[in-house]
């Protein structure tokens, strides 16, 4: 990130790269009082450190952990992407099982939209038992209509999609967002390889 460093400091480094360019003699004195000062400004702030094993979650998560294909189908989820891989990166473990299923929520509209899923509510606004049933009912009618053989495939596909979404929901959504679940790196974990994998399985059916 970019600090905020003082003028007064960014005004001594460059006293010092003249006084150095031209040899003078000073030079030594004025990085003296420059490392004094840079010290003392680092001080008042407070930094952390990610163990190698989750950098890449944190340096570029969404970018390494869903394809962009997934990015980009779902690109109102990638905050979500993002801050749910961070999370992990800092052992937020909670945070991170939140914000996935932020994540599978916008997914979970993006299906509704797909199979043209009718809501009483505004389909942004909806809950997700709303979103569930509204889906599920949806692929039943479609189900009752004269179809072919891959019709008949992509409608079993998006009901496997659908019962896995509600799945999702029994196991972690209504604990994390009602404040009934702490969870530790492995469920996180778990949660993140599941979430990257349901979406990259409807990022590459759904047109």
């Amino acid at each position: 990130m970019d600090l905020p460093l003082p003028r007064s400091l960014k005004d001594g480094l460059q006293r010092l790269i003249l006084k150095a360019d031209s040899g003078a003699p000073e030079a030594i004195g004025l990085c003296e009082d420059l490392e004094h000062d840079l010290l003392t400004e680092l001080s008042s702030f407070g930094f952390f450190a990610v163990p190698p094993s989750r950098t890449d979650f944190y340096d570029s998560g969404p970018e390494k952990w869903f394809s962009l294909k997934a990015r980009q189908k779902f690109s109102s989820a990638e905050r979500d992407m993002r801050d749910a891989c961070q999370c992990f990166a800092l052992a937020q473990w909670t945070a991170s099982v939140f914000h996935s299923m932020r994540v599978l929520e916008l997914v979970f509209r993006a299906l509704a939209r797909h199979v043209n899923a009718t809501l009483k509510e505004d389909l942004d606004y909806a809950d997700w038992a709303a979103l569930s049933k509204a889906v599920q009912k949806k692929i039943d009618e479609e189900h009752q209509k004269s179809r072919g053989k891959a019709k008949t495939e992509e409608l079993e596909f998006l009901a496997r999609c659908a019962l896995d979404l509600d799945h999702f929901g029994d196991a972690w959504r209504h604990s994390v967002c009602h404040a009934r679940g702490q969870y530790d790196d492995r469920i996180a974990r778990e949660v993140l390889d599941q979430v990257r994998a349901l979406t990259e399985r409807l990022a590459a059916r759904m047109q």
